[in-house]
């Protein structure tokens, strides 16, 4: 293994309106039922997120020097309001390319204390755009298959039940929020491979 964490559960600081449950998957509530790890790329439930990360030092030397000359890779992580957060999977994946493995353990837990704030539907909204953006990066980078709206989302929404999602208007309008995040970081690939291609980057091969 050279990077792994454990369950991510969760606790409200008030009661979260009906509503928000079938989108908690996006404020980053894993649980970890069983045990579980594997170096391929595809297996998301093996796959751990930032907080509580725990990896080898050299994956994370590598992590830093290859973020260097790869600008693309850079615009994963949150600055300023920005919400993306691909970051902690790059640096996962990274792992995977030295041939080391990932995984989350029930032994391990933590609690993701919510605050109301982070309940309402404008935040919901910005957090969906967010992950269609960093997630269509990291399809791009990655060379993973997308699907116009990036592949996890998509598998999530068809495991709440796609239909149901669409029907609801706060579901079609996160929908619209992580396409539009797909395509801004389309767009966003473009200009920084024209940059690169330029030298007018900070240069490096960006995939």
């Amino acid at each position: 293994l050279g990077v792994f964490g454990g369950s991510f559960e969760h606790e409200f600081e008030s009661p979260p309106p009906e509503w928000t449950r079938p989108h908690w998957g996006v404020l980053a509530i894993r649980p970890v039922h069983r045990s579980v790890w594997s170096n391929d790329i595809e297996h998301y439930e093996a796959t751990p997120v930032g907080a509580g990360m725990c990896l080898r030092r050299e994956v994370a030397c590598r992590y830093a020097e290859e973020m260097k000359t790869h600008p693309m890779r850079r615009a994963l992580d949150r600055t300023g309001t920005s919400l993306s957060s691909g970051g902690d999977t790059d640096l996962v994946f990274t792992c995977l390319s030295m041939g080391l493995g990932m995984g989350r353990f029930r032994e391990l837990a933590i609690t993701h204390l919510i605050p109301p704030q982070r309940l309402t539907a404008e935040y919901f909204e910005r957090l969906y755009e967010a992950t269609g953006y960093a997630e269509h990066l990291l399809n791009h980078i990655w060379a993973r298959k997308s699907s116009g709206v990036d592949a996890r989302g998509l598998a999530r929404l068809f495991k709440l039940g796609l239909q149901a999602v669409v029907r609801d208007l706060r579901g079609r309008r996160f929908l619209r929020a992580q396409q539009r995040g797909a395509l801004r970081a389309r767009s966003d690939t473009g200009k920084m491979a024209d940059s690169v291609h330029a030298g007018t980057g900070t240069g490096g091969d960006i995939t």
